[in-house]
């Protein structure tokens, strides 16, 4: 066993024996019922930063559940959510809980977004991440109704308060994380937001805060994509297993490499700027399906029922499967973390290009 596996269960151990004096509490309250009996999980980032451990669970007891725990000597990050990875795993916004002497609480609303409150350092995160989510989620209805009010035909313009709450979110995400440098937990929040701060000047004083544990955090992803062997640009696509609507198990070679073109699409119910790319993705499908080009959605959603009523409110009228869980997830066999994220792939089966994709690159593969 290498010695920074070694370290970092020893941080487990700490966290959750009974040698420490200074005690943390987790007190959590959900606003509805229906949920007595079933499991909330902690976890941590792994020492690679590419998966969650779990490191404690406890039942809900009618509406309510309580952790407690041991409190470190660094600043890390414990996350919250509800169900079992690869299972029942739910959550609509995130809750980092950062382990500090005293009773931190955490409340769901109906919509499972959490408010936390708490001693100072859970109460300055609890603020940023409820804060980002609020922001992040007017600035996609915001961006629906532009793309649902735009002319095809005129370039995108964004409304000056779109692009005010980007620059918010942009500041604020620098200045935490600025002043989570030299933490364990800086590093994780790093990966995770840093891609939020728009000046370059502001992420490159971020990036001058490189840990040893990011470095390897990212030649460790470089490794896992390669021994996974995530399809690159000119190399045939990857095979996954999905559900579709009737809940049948299908593959994507049913799809793939028939003669014709096809994006996939990867997103889910709860992810807002997924739900703003949607009026985007009919406009491009309304032009290029009668030239034989074709688009599949793939959730990514824990929960069937949230899925099924997205389908039927946003009526995209292509391919929609769902995503299955465990080692054959999407995001393990095709390399991302984030969504919205597509794939090109070319009516031979090859990739073309993946991430960000624009009309003009689709376009071409069926002039």
């Amino acid at each position: 066993m290498t010695t920074r596996i070694l370290c970092y269960l020893a941080v487990l151990m700490l966290l959750f024996s009974a040698c420490s004096e200074k005690k943390f509490i987790i007190e959590g309250k959900l606003s509805h019922d229906g949920f007595d009996g079933r499991r909330v999980y902690l976890s941590m980032m792994n020492d690679d930063l590419t998966e969650y451990i779990e490191v404690d669970s406890t039942f809900i007891v009618g509406d309510a559940f309580q952790f407690t725990g041991n409190v470190p000597d660094s600043i890390i990050g414990l996350h919250l959510f509800f169900g079992k990875v690869g299972d029942d795993r739910f959550i609509t916004s995130p809750v980092i809980i950062i382990p500090e002497e005293g009773t931190i609480r955490v409340s769901f609303d109906d919509e499972y977004t959490a408010t936390q409150t708490g001693p100072y350092q859970n109460e300055r995160i609890g603020e940023f991440l409820r804060f980002s989510y609020d922001a992040e989620i007017e600035k996609s209805k915001i961006l629906s109704e532009i793309m649902k009010n735009r002319n095809p035909e005129e370039p995108l313009i964004y409304t000056e308060r779109y692009l005010e709450l980007g620059r918010i979110i942009g500041d604020s995400t620098y200045s935490y994380l600025q002043s989570m440098k030299n933490t364990p937990l800086f590093d994780e929040l790093l990966i995770k937001y840093g891609s939020r701060v728009r000046s370059i000047k502001q992420f490159d004083e971020l990036a001058a805060n490189y840990s040893a544990r990011l470095v390897r955090s990212a030649k460790a992803n470089t490794q896992k994509k390669r021994e996974e062997g995530h399809s690159q640009p000119g190399e045939m696509f990857l095979e996954l297993k999905c559900l579709d609507m009737n809940n049948n198990e299908v593959l994507l070679s049913q799809y793939l490499g028939k003669g014709y073109p096809v994006l996939l699409e990867f997103w889910s119910s709860g992810c807002g700027p997924c739900i703003a790319h949607i009026p985007e993705l009919k406009e491009i499908y309304a032009e290029l399906n009668r030239k034989g080009f074709e688009i599949i959605s793939i959730s990514m959603d824990s929960h069937t029922t949230r899925w099924t009523k997205a389908l039927e409110k946003h009526d995209m009228p292509w391919l929609q499967l769902l995503n299955m869980k465990g080692r054959g997830s999407a995001g393990l066999v095709y390399g991302f973390r984030g969504i919205p994220y597509s794939v090109l792939i070319d009516k031979n089966g090859k990739v073309v290009s993946k991430g960000r994709i624009y009309k003009e690159e689709m376009a071409e593969l069926v002039e």
